[in-house]
């Protein structure tokens, strides 16, 4: 298990690696090995080492991308409990969040003070729920200029609730360890 991450990493393998993982949202992680990590560690009793094993070996005998990640999903439902790990009030802050740019995430829905929301973030996510917004508006813009990446970065800022582009190439930095700009120019090819 990878510990939760507030930025991007830089992953490099060989030509003709394959690889195979599960990407949990950070509350999920938790929800299900009941420890937020902070260094990479081996997974606990939670899952059985040998389902891991008969999994990556069934995922060796399949070719095809599709194929593999219909198997990871089966697999997932069958050995993992994921009904009720995340305290509904977690849910509805995440929820909230997501639908807004806004950077209260605290609703008349939550009925939690701001306080133990952001106790709930920090022992769920590792992160404040200002922090997780962050990281959500970063992703949503890399997510916009993968699609449009000739867009002008001013009017992105703005649109994103970015205060200026500079703000924006700030959070860029911090988070996706990129500019708009550098990011721009790499999914475009020039």
């Amino acid at each position: 298990m990878l510990p939760v991450s507030k930025e991007a990493h830089s992953v490099t393998l060989p030509p003709g690696s394959q690889l195979a993982g599960i990407r949990f949202h950070p509350g999920i992680s938790f929800g299900v090995f009941r420890t937020l990590e902070d260094k990479p560690a081996a997974i606990n009793d939670c899952i059985p080492l040998y389902e891991l094993h008969t999994l990556a070996s069934h995922l060796v005998n399949i070719s095809g991308h599709h194929a593999r990640i219909v198997t990871l999903y089966k697999w997932l439902n069958s050995a993992i409990d994921f009904s009720d790990i995340i305290p509904s009030s977690l849910v509805q802050a995440l929820n909230g969040i997501q639908k807004t740019q806004a950077l209260s995430p605290v609703s008349d829905d939550i009925f939690l003070s701001q306080r133990q929301l952001e106790r709930q973030f920090q022992k769920w996510l590792g992160m404040t729920p200002k922090h997780y917004q962050r990281v959500l508006r970063v992703k949503r813009t890399l997510s916009f200029l993968k699609q449009h990446p000739y867009s002008d970065l001013v009017r992105l800022a703005l649109d994103n609730n970015f205060s200026d582009q500079a703000h924006m190439t700030r959070e860029f930095k911090q988070i996706a360890k990129i500019t708009p700009g550098q990011y721009s120019k790499r999914v475009a090819g020039r």
